[in-house]
């Protein structure tokens, strides 16, 4: 039998900032492990709703056993869930006020936990237990949302971890919270919808087009809470129009110079130096010796996707080219054009639009994205 009167090994503690003090909200890095107190005693409220739902726990408790979950490990997992638990209740009176909905929401909270933990992807110190406890306690159930909004955040967190900065995206999604209109509901689509605005704000470029759209529906105050305008409500809009003809630029944000990508022995794309065939802006096309390349940039982050065999190449105009195939030797330099000086002169392939330049250089497996205010847009450079 489970129960939540044994002691975990560990218990995970929130990440000070020495500058503000203890975080509000979910902290800046993963959460460090601290011993337990071995008289600590499991959230009252929570351990009671857990209890209460013990016949439609038992089902998810016999697949975690028949996986080979024992139930020291259910018992530790269920007990940490109970730190996230206690403050979404205070955060949440009409919740902690009802026991029917507390139970309701303990119900989808425990068997979250449990469906992970059999997963074996609840252990000490994993972005699972730190969305549990950080994220989790945000979801507003008193505007529509229902349990299986923590489902959706653990499962949005595991697809953003390692590519964008995870606690910004979350944060993002507090400051959604907070700034949702009164009376106005917030569905887990909704919320969902929140997530990827946020997303994007915090890097991840491949939801743009899906951001974009949905962030046009968001109120206007929660809009600019996620995404940050320096205008306020007022000016999220405008700024919205202007990011779709200047991906690359967004107010208040400098992220247009940046290098791109890496030697693959470095965890990075390229096998051999990259050649940059061309772009529009926002999606640029990239050779690597006999493989090809689609390279995402805006203002907000960067990826690097491998392209369907047969693509072509994107340039300026929109058109097909599709590129000579380059053989094992390393890419030669090209003669630039008047304008193109300042790139140095041992570039292989450049493109230049909507305010930006893509460069590769010969002897790099870095790309140089940086403003361009050279003109009109021209026809694509690349090595012979």
């Amino acid at each position: 039998m489970v129960t939540m009167t044994e002691q975990p090994s560990d218990a995970v503690e929130p990440v000070t900032d020495s500058a503000t003090g203890p975080p509000t909200g979910p902290p800046s890095g993963p959460p460090s492990k601290q011993p337990s107190n071995p008289d600590a005693s499991p959230a009252p409220r929570w351990a009671d709703a857990v209890a209460r739902n013990a016949q439609a726990l038992a089902r998810p408790l016999e697949i975690a056993r028949a996986g080979g979950v024992d139930d020291h490990e259910l018992a530790v997992a269920l007990r940490f869930a109970g730190a996230g638990f206690e403050p979404f209740l205070d955060r949440q009176r009409a919740v902690a006020n009802s026991v029917a909905l507390t139970d309701e929401w303990a119900l989808g909270w425990a068997s979250t936990v449990i469906r992970l933990v059999t997963a074996r992807r609840f252990a000490d110190g994993s972005l699972a237990q730190w969305v549990v406890r950080w994220v989790a306690p945000l979801v507003p159930a008193d505007r529509g949302c229902t349990p299986a909004a923590i489902g959706d955040l653990v499962e949005a967190a595991a697809r953003l971890d390692g590519q964008v900065d995870v606690t910004g995206w979350a944060r993002g999604v507090e400051s959604a919270v907070g700034a949702w209109p009164e009376g106005e509901p917030l569905s887990d689509l909704r919320l969902r919808e929140v997530g990827a605005v946020a997303a994007w704000r915090a890097g991840f470029v491949r939801l743009r087009g899906a951001a974009r759209a949905a962030a046009l529906t968001l109120p206007p105050e929660v809009a600019a809470a996620v995404l940050g305008t320096p205008g306020g409500p007022a000016t999220v809009r405008s700024a919205l129009a202007a990011n779709a003809s200047r991906p690359g630029e967004w107010p208040g944000v400098a992220g247009s110079r940046r290098s791109i990508g890496a030697f693959r022995g470095f965890g990075g794309p390229w096998r051999l130096p990259p050649v940059v065939l061309g772009g529009d802006g926002h999606r640029w096309s990239v050779r690597s010796g006999s493989e090809r390349f689609t390279v995402l940039t805006d203002a907000f982050g960067t990826a690097v996707l491998a392209a369907p065999e047969g693509s072509g190449t994107l340039d300026p105009y929109g058109t097909q080219s599709a590129g000579p195939p380059q053989s094992g030797s390393p890419p030669q330099p090209i003669e630039l054009p008047p304008g193109w000086a300042g790139h140095g002169g041992d570039v292989t392939g450049a493109a230049r639009a909507a305010g930006l330049a893509l460069v590769s250089h010969a002897h790099s497996h870095r790309l140089s994205l940086v403003p361009d205010d050279g003109g009109a847009p021209t026809p694509e450079l690349q090595a012979p």
